[in-house]
């Protein structure tokens, strides 16, 4: 996805504080004080969607990555991972999620998930495009 704005301003908007600009109802919950949310073993907690779900930090490279292990207890577990580079007029976000389906009733719904990623993704290019326009 195409995010106005350089890489190390774009990766933040994929940090746990910052999809608050841009994702409504993101509200993550650290269950210690953190001096740096994206270093690797920070943990978080978000209910989002109907989902509570537990975050841990993986990996990240200040300007280029941040990488997370995701589990929603019952539901499905796996890593989201969202990669930067930059690109005329600003920088393309690759993001990737690899989720396990933790029952079998959940099944159907990461199937519908996956189907639906391209638009699930173009809606957040849409959401990120309205939180950064002025005024």
């Amino acid at each position: 996805m195409a995010v106005p704005l350089p890489p190390e301003l774009a990766l933040d908007l994929f940090t746990p504080s910052g999809e608050r600009a841009w994702v409504a109802g993101w509200d993550p919950l650290f269950p210690e004080p953190v001096e740096n949310e994206v270093e690797a073993g920070t943990v978080f907690t978000t209910g989002h969607g109907g989902r509570r779900s537990v975050w841990v930090v993986t990996r990240h490279r200040p300007g280029k990555s941040v990488a997370y292990a995701v589990v929603t207890a019952g539901e499905r577990a796996g890593t989201v991972a969202v990669a930067c580079r930059p690109c005329p007029g600003g920088t393309i976000a690759t993001v990737t999620y690899r989720l396990t389906a933790l029952t079998p009733a959940a099944v159907p719904a990461l199937a519908r998930f996956g189907t639906g990623f391209g638009s699930f993704l173009a809606s957040w290019q849409e959401e990120i495009a309205t939180a950064l326009r002025p005024g």
